[in-house]
């Protein structure tokens, strides 16, 4: 009898060991990670897509007609770790990692900056999840920061860029709230038109309150 509760308790433990939220296992883990959040950190969902390699919706390609209300990704596709790409190439690595709630809807996106170890391409992708499904948004502006403060500053252009919150993640829709944007001669500061004075000086205002996001690292 006690070989017996012995052995449902060590079949306990394994089970334990083995899900989401148990002793962290690298063995698990995709090698295009290079570093990544104990599983305690994540939700039952990013845990699963960080720790089990689990499929989850891949958003990028933005259309540019309306980045004043929302960002519209045109194109997406199911994807896990491993076979992650960005415009056809998987060659891209996990760099660096943040967790911070973007959306303020109480749960904690993943961060993760990637990298192509052949060139300086790089680009931010955020890991959302929402009822259990995991989606993730590519953003591959050619500027694009993500400050402590959950604000983000992209530049699609020369001379033309805005200063965001991001209000929700709806599939391929992502809702803003916009703070500054600039396109060229117009500036517009929560929406309405202003002098270039006033713009740059909100924006430096904006910025002294602000610092980039700190990114976790490989150890």
């Amino acid at each position: 009898m006690k070989k017996k509760i012995t052995i449902i308790i060590s079949a306990m433990a394994l089970c334990l060991l083995c899900s989401c939220g148990g002793v962290t296992s690298a063995e698990s883990v995709s090698s295009k990670l290079s570093c990544y959040p104990n599983k305690e950190e994540l939700s039952s969902g990013l845990c699963a897509v960080i720790y089990d390699n689990a499929p989850f919706t891949a958003y990028f390609s933005i259309d540019e007609s309306n980045r004043n209300e929302e960002l519209v990704f045109s194109e997406s596709y199911s994807a896990t770790i491993d076979s992650f790409k960005v415009y056809d190439d998987t060659d891209f690595v996990f760099d660096s990692y943040a967790l911070s709630d973007i959306d303020s809807d109480g749960n904690v996106e993943l961060i993760y900056l990637i990298k192509h170890p052949e060139s300086y391409a790089s680009f931010y992708v955020v890991f959302h999840e929402d009822s259990q499904a995991v989606s993730a948004y590519c953003f591959s502006d050619r500027l694009f920061y993500i400050y402590d403060d959950n604000s983000i500053s992209a530049s699609f252009a020369a001379s033309s860029g805005i200063d965001y919150f991001i209000t929700s993640f709806d599939e391929e829709r992502v809702k803003l709230d916009v703070i500054l944007s600039i396109d060229g001669d117009d500036f517009t500061v929560r929406g309405k038109s202003v002098p270039e004075e006033t713009y740059r000086n909100e924006l430096d205002s904006l910025d002294s309150s602000r610092n980039p996001m700190p990114m976790i690292t490989a150890k």
